[in-house]
């Protein structure tokens, strides 16, 4: 990729521990996450937390925001434990330079709830999403987009404890943010379907279901899209209504 090659260049143009060049090489990690290089991604973001750390300290945003960087590479490799511990070095550096009301913060928040949800650890996910939430209500308004992550977690984390109905309401609130991300709206509507489900709503249940997997298939997230369209294959057949009787005249 030009891209990838460009910012190559840049690093080695540099001289060992100049700031720009830590950047450059988490740039460069950037690129490989979003093109799906998972494992050369994770390489390349950890050689930039070294970088970073060597040249400004282990203090700075900049470092933050490798520890971020490094924890959503980890998820996608499934090293959900490993993500973790870097998404709470984010939350923990950026709330201790820029306070607990800032939104990089929330951004965070959200970082080390994913990872909590993918270990199953419901309970904690959902107060890290509440905590984020909560910032993120008292610096935006009740429509803006950057609530639609912070939503959905606290729906999801709800659904996993079984909090079916509490559910419900949080995840409603993620898919009406139309604006999102496909593939972050089909991870909200999925969840609102098996919710629905649980909560004896079949009829939307499958239509909140078949916008996921359209949600999905439209972002490529084929893997996704198939395991929508097996559920809803799993489900019972849906019971038929029974013609009404007719009604007999009472005798006078």
């Amino acid at each position: 990729m030009l891209e990838e090659a460009n910012t190559v260049l840049l690093a080695d143009a540099l001289v060992l521990g100049h700031p720009k060049r830590a950047r450059v090489t988490f740039s460069l990690g950037r690129v490989l996450l979003e093109v799906g290089a998972f494992p050369e991604a994770v390489r390349v973001m950890e050689e930039a937390l070294r970088q970073t750390e060597a040249a400004v300290g282990p203090r700075h945003l900049d470092v933050a925001r490798r520890h971020q960087g490094l924890s959503m590479a980890l998820r996608e490799q499934r090293e959900f434990t490993r993500a973790l511990a870097h998404a709470r070095a984010s939350v923990a550096l950026h709330r201790a330079l820029l306070g607990d009301s800032h939104l990089k913060l929330a951004e965070a928040l959200d970082e080390e709830g994913m990872s909590l949800l993918a270990l199953g650890r419901h309970e904690e996910a959902l107060k890290v999403y509440e905590a984020a939430l909560a910032v993120k209500h008292a610096q935006l308004g009740p429509d803006d987009e950057d609530l639609q992550y912070s939503c959905d977690g606290v729906g999801q984390a709800l659904l996993g404890l079984g909090r079916t109905r509490e559910a419900l309401a949080p995840l409603r609130k993620a898919v009406a943010f139309t604006g999102a991300q496909e593939d972050s709206l089909g991870e909200s509507g999925f969840a609102l379907a098996r919710a629905l489900w649980k909560e004896g709503q079949g009829v939307e249940a499958r239509t909140e279901a078949a916008k996921a997997r359209e949600r999905f298939t439209a972002s490529g997230r084929a893997l996704q899209a198939e395991a929508v369209r097996a559920w809803l294959d799993a489900l019972p057949p849906e019971a038929k209504a029974k013609p009404a009787r007719p009604q007999q005249r009472r005798r006078r």
